[in-house]
């Protein structure tokens, strides 16, 4: 599933390329989709964030040209994408491998100096407000930041939440909400940004209940396995889970499963960890 897995990664950044140098390509894609721009950055980071920790084994694995140019390749397709919460993932992600896992000292700097890139590289607006040249690095750098309209949306969440908080507002229900909640024109948004509070202001307490019982309990399982070494020792399998961790933490301030590919994908990642624990 791992090795499919980074197959569908590279289609779909080799096809995000296409679409940018071929505009063409782009009247042929739905309004949204994970290949090219739209609000803000390109949602190919997403499926990069998913994959990372999978990107990190591969590289550790061995050093061959092959896993270099393919890690390479990650970090150009990540950083194209503008999605500066991604490169925060992904450097924490980098930075907790170097640290945590035994390697050489090369290795272990090459991982912290990639992190703290990506780190720097989000800080780039609180530094300097000129554009740099060519003008594309202006749109990866230097754009404003998008914190005060994501606070907008999560109140409007919380707020929707006070007023039904057993049932929701019912599924698929938030860019009605958020419409008739904006304090401001044109401050309304399809989506929480947020996908518990979304949950919840779509679903109620109950739903989000649910997901958060879903969430603890995959989690327990496979942690315990991790911590009692039932899990499959080859380190695909843990990867793997490493990325649905990611996914799941970067869906906090992210509408990533808004993409139903996304809740797919996770699905189907969620059932090849768990076939791969160990009966006690």
């Amino acid at each position: 599933f791992s090795f499919g897995f980074l197959i569908f990664a590279a289609w779909a950044g080799f096809l995000s390329v296409v679409s940018f140098v071929f505009p063409w390509f782009r009247t042929m894609l739905p309004s949204m989709n994970l290949l090219t721009r739209s609000y803000g950055h390109n949602h190919l980071a997403n499926i990069l964030v998913f994959v990372a920790p999978l990107i990190v084994v591969l590289f550790e694995k061995t050093h061959r040209p092959l896993n270099i140019l393919v890690a390479s390749c990650f970090l150009l397709l990540l950083v194209s994408t503008g999605a500066r919460g991604a490169w925060v993932m992904v450097g924490l992600c980098v930075a907790a491998y170097g640290i945590l896992h035994k390697q050489t000292k090369g290795t272990r700097l090459i991982y912290l100096f990639i992190s703290t890139l990506f780190v720097a590289a989000v800080l780039v607006p609180f530094v300097t407000k000129r554009a740099p040249e060519p003008p594309v690095f202006s749109k990866l750098f230097v754009r404003p930041y998008s914190i005060q309209g994501r606070l907008e949306y999560w109140r409007q969440a919380l707020v929707a939440i006070r007023e039904k908080p057993f049932f929701g507002s019912g599924p698929g229900t938030f860019s009605l909400v958020s419409k008739r909640l904006q304090k401001t024109p044109q401050s309304s948004s399809w989506f929480a940004h947020s996908q518990p509070l979304e949950i919840a202001a779509e679903m109620g307490l109950i739903g989000f209940t649910a997901f958060l019982w879903f969430v603890v309990s995959y989690a327990r399982i496979v942690l315990r396995a991790l911590h009692k070494k039932h899990l499959s020792t080859e380190p695909w399998t843990a990867s793997l889970f490493w990325g649905i961790v990611l996914i799941f933490i970067y869906s906090l301030f992210e509408f990533v499963f808004s993409h139903f590919i996304l809740w797919l994908l996770s699905w189907a990642a969620i059932g090849a960890v768990l076939a791969r624990v160990v009966p006690e």
